[in-house]
């Protein structure tokens, strides 16, 4: 059987026959992306008892009486550190903060007045400016190990576990070499001479067949010059789970992620012709580009709009004049709209290419400890890379096996289904009789787009403007705050990449879908000095629940989302309504980047609601991922999610194609257009 997938070729292959020759990729959106103190150690403040407990608005005269509060300079600071040359930094401070402030010579301190919550916003600005200071000054450091009370003598239940844990370390290191007596089970695994580099699966040290060695209680060696690990062991269990993690290892190792894309077109009901339209002004494209660059991309962009022919496939006549066609329009072409025998296959078709994608994408990173997610989203498709046929009418043919299969066609689902709450009034209606509510809506996160250096550099390169540590890496962190509005659960991933992107355009209905596997990797959250983990902990919210972001060395954010999200279980799904309200920092103009920004002061550059749906059991197939160690696998399969009665290909499809039905009829089209244009 032919791949149904395979691209065919036609005359706009040619580049004269393409919208633009100088298109290559899409547009990128814009770039996405110690010592330290607090108010218990080094920094010194206090309140005093006549502090209020109402807002009350900023004052620029100072008030009359004892301050409310007061922060006290650590002796590593000068009130110029602080406030820089001549006290630029007070009056922004003061008008950020809602605080009055005042420089107490005789004390070294700040004298505060105003409200608790301006008090101890102010302070915590301070106490960021401080912080900086201090991991720029070297001399902090501290070069000899502190002196502290002698050990207490360990109690009897701490000496056995004490007791317990060397042995365990001395049981573990015997491992590690090589067997001092002959063992019953022995087991080789050969490592092909065109495979991965040794040294990947070995690791620096041979950190990674340590942790094999360890774990599964096996002795294992390395035979370089017959490319074969030996593997001996007291147990025969240990030394089969010892192979199957070394032979999981190998594989990790050498298999690349298997990308793939597909743009698919869903079986109409009708024989219908397509054309292309301009985009209305007041669509909103697949992702924030700034304002600058926007205009150019919408230009040059398409949609499609749908006709109904009443006809068969062989349109021809459409692109021919209007008197030519009536006179060679016979009777034997005047069909009932009935679809074409190839275009009946399409859903059928559709299947087999998710199918082989979804399998190749999935196996390919089954073993990889990354950051996994599969969803379904919902939106608007546009063309953005496309032959030029501006007056031509295409059939569904045309479109769904010529144009969809080229290599240089590319088209963009953009997944804003509304620019306010009030537009999805019905949808909510719907979900609130036909599907069950989490109880925790609506949920907020914020998500941070930056660029930044894995790593913290030294105080001593901090100073220097010279030293070359390479390009930073683009990342994305995700953090959700607690009820008392602390930081909640966080973490941070690089290289961010779709593996599988399958979008179906559906030409009868306002309303396509698409479907991505997307990794990440993520970076570890262990280590405090690390940029990514100083920024998250530094992070707040405002009594308006706007993110408040204080400045970090070495990471620089791009892009801020707040996240506002609705869920609801729909049938063996999760329905996610998502208000995503956008901030591009670059848009952002202060006098003074050292001081916190609070969003509270800046309106959203971009808003939209989005709407997706997905299976919390890939959501807890995924996180086993993350909890992998050297050679492990998960539990899940790629039957799992596709060869199954309840979950497989078909399913996934029909019931996409089904909440699509449901979309249309309760969510009205945000951006203007006919009742006949449709996506």
């Amino acid at each position: 059987m032919s791949d149904p997938f395979k691209g065919q070729e036609d005359l706009s292959d040619d580049d004269d026959h393409w919208r633009d020759p100088h298109i290559g990729e899409t547009l990128a959106p814009s770039t996405r992306f110690s010592n330290t103190f607090d108010d218990s150690s080094t920094l010194v403040s206090g309140r005093s008892s006549r502090a209020s407990t109402a807002m009350e608005s900023f004052v620029s005269v100072r008030p009359s009486g004892k301050p409310d509060d007061y922060w006290v300079l650590p002796p590593h600071c000068t009130i110029t550190d602080i406030l820089g040359p001549g006290r630029a930094r007070f009056k922004e401070m003061m008008r950020s903060t809602g605080a009055y402030m005042s420089y107490n010579d005789t004390l070294h301190q700040i004298d505060l007045w105003g409200d608790p919550l301006c008090i101890d916003k102010a302070k915590h600005s301070l106490n960021m400016i401080a912080n900086r200071i201090a991991e720029l000054d070297v001399t902090l450091l501290r070069k000899t190990k502190k002196w502290s009370r002698p050990d207490r003598e360990l109690t009897i239940e701490e000496k056995r576990r004490e007791e317990k844990r060397q042995q365990r370390i001395l049981e573990e290191k015997k491992y590690l070499g090589e067997p001092t007596e002959k063992l019953p089970y022995y087991s080789v695994y050969y490592s092909p001479s065109d495979a991965v580099s040794i040294n990947r699966i070995v690791g620096n040290n041979d950190s990674y067949l340590n942790q094999i060695r360890i774990d599964c209680k096996t002795y294992i060696e390395y035979d370089a010059q017959n490319r074969i690990f030996r593997l001996y062991s007291n147990d025969e269990a240990n030394i089969k789970a010892a192979s199957a993690r070394l032979r999981n290892w190998h594989l990790r190792c050498c298999r690349e992620p298997e990308a793939g894309v597909a743009r698919l077109m869903q079986q109409p009901s009708a024989n219908l012709a397509l054309k292309y339209r301009k985009l209305p002004p007041d669509f909103v494209l697949y992702d924030y580009i700034p304002p600058h660059r926007e205009q150019e991309l919408r230009d040059r962009s398409r949609m499609f709009e749908t006709i109904t022919t009443g006809f068969e496939a062989n349109i021809a006549y459409w692109n021919a004049s209007v008197e030519d066609s009536l006179i060679s329009l016979n009777d034997s072409q005047q069909m009932r709209g009935a679809l074409s025998e190839k275009a009946k296959t399409l859903d059928k078709r559709n299947e087999e290419v998710i199918q082989r994608l979804l399998d190749r994408g999935l196996e390919s990173i089954r073993l990889k400890d990354w950051d996994i997610r599969m969803k379904i989203r919902f939106g608007t498709i546009y063309l953005v890379d496309y032959p030029k046929k501006d007056q031509m009418h295409l059939t569904i043919e045309e479109v769904s096996d010529n144009m969809f299969k080229k290599k240089r066609f590319k088209s963009a689902l953009a997944p804003c289904m509304s620019k306010s709450l009030e537009n999805l009034d019905m949808l909510f209606e719907y979900l609130g009789t036909k599907a069950q509510e989490f109880s925790e809506n609506p949920k907020t996160s914020f998500v941070i787009l930056a660029h930044q250096y894995p790593i913290a550099a030294s105080p001593a390169d901090l100073r220097k403007k010279d030293v070359n540590r390479g390009e930073m890496w683009k990342t994305r962190t995700e953090v959700a705050f607690t009820d008392k509005g602390e930081r909640g659960l966080w973490s941070t991933v690089t290289q961010c990449t779709d593996l599988v992107d399958i979008s179906c355009f559906n030409a009868e209905q306002p309303y396509s879908w698409d479907l991505k596997v997307q990794f990440a990797r993520s970076l570890p959250y262990d280590d405090v000095n690390a940029p990514h983990e100083k920024f998250s902990k530094n992070l707040k919210l405002s009594p308006s629940g706007r993110l408040i972001m204080t400045p970090v060395f070495d990471y620089n954010p791009k892009i801020v989302k707040q996240k506002t999200k609705w869920r609801y279980s729909w049938y063996d799904f999760t329905i996610e309504i998502c208000q995503e309200e956008l901030w591009d920092l670059n848009e952002i103009k202060r006098e003074d980047k050292t001081l916190p920004l609070d969003f509270s002061e800046f309106k959203p550059n971009h808003k939209q609601f989005k709407i997706s749906m997905y299976k919390e059991q890939w959501v807890d197939r995924f996180a086993e991922n993350l909890r992998l160690g050297v050679g492990e696998a998960p539990s899940w399969t790629i039957r799992d999610f596709l060869g199954t009665e309840e979950e497989n290909v078909h399913t996934i499809v029909h019931n996409a194609k089904q909440f699509g039905q449901i979309l249309a009829s309760v969510v009205p089209v945000y951006f203007e257009q006919s009742a006949a244009s449709l996506v």
